[in-house]
């Protein structure tokens, strides 16, 4: 029996171009390299397109870019990296507590700085400082951004900022203006308050207080 004919004798054909397994399964025992450089743009355009599901023992690597128009469940505890983006949607977590991880930034800043993004995003900032007043100038939005990793419209955190000491914080804009600062960003001594912090664009963003005490 010709070599072609053993091949469709197993249910393998090819015209040349491509090869079809129409009976049967194909089972691989080394390593399977696709050397087609095409990125994915849906569920039918990338270099390796499967009709049906696709199952995975061990563990998987994305070098790019990785979207999921259905339901994603994670059946972990834990969910490293910069994080979960989720776009016009929301983010449901069922069965588990939610425990995010929090570095305090303690400060002992004296009259004026300039606060750092990741400060900004370690959700708690306590200046010990002792005498003031303190200007606390806020990073960018672009900074914000840079240390976030990805965000939609609408992103947001929440930061808290204490005050232990006897002198009187002022938060400020940033040099470029990137916030827009609403409410009252002064805190008397001895006081802590939250803001709320909304990203609007790469370069815009709303800073509020969420309290107009002192």
């Amino acid at each position: 029996m010709s070599w072609k004919g053993d091949l469709l004798k197993a249910g393998i054909e090819s015209d040349g171009n491509n090869i079809n397994i129409w009976r049967g399964n194909l089972t691989l025992f080394g390593v399977l390299s696709v050397t087609n450089v095409t990125d994915a743009s849906a569920v039918d355009a990338a270099a390796v397109v499967i009709t049906g599901g696709i199952g995975i023992a061990k563990a998987a690597y994305v070098g790019g870019l990785l979207n999921v128009s259905g339901v994603a469940t994670f059946e972990v505890q834990d969910v490293h990296t910069l994080g979960l983006t989720v776009a016009d949607g929301k983010a449901v977590i069922q069965g588990m507590n939610s425990f995010p991880k929090l570095t305090p930034t303690i400060l002992t800043s004296a009259a004026a700085y300039t606060m750092t993004a990741a400060q900004m995003i370690s959700g708690l900032i306590s200046d010990t400082t002792g005498t003031g007043p303190i200007a606390a100038t806020l990073p960018t939005v672009a900074a914000v951004l840079s240390l976030i990793g990805g965000y939609v419209v609408g992103t947001s955190f929440y930061l808290d900022y204490t005050n232990p000491g006897d002198q009187t914080v002022t938060l400020t804009v940033d040099a470029s203006a990137q916030w827009t600062m609403t409410g009252l960003m002064t805190l008397a001594a001895h006081k802590t308050k939250r803001f709320l912090c909304v990203i609007n664009s790469a370069t815009t963003g709303t800073f509020y207080a969420l309290d107009d005490t002192a």
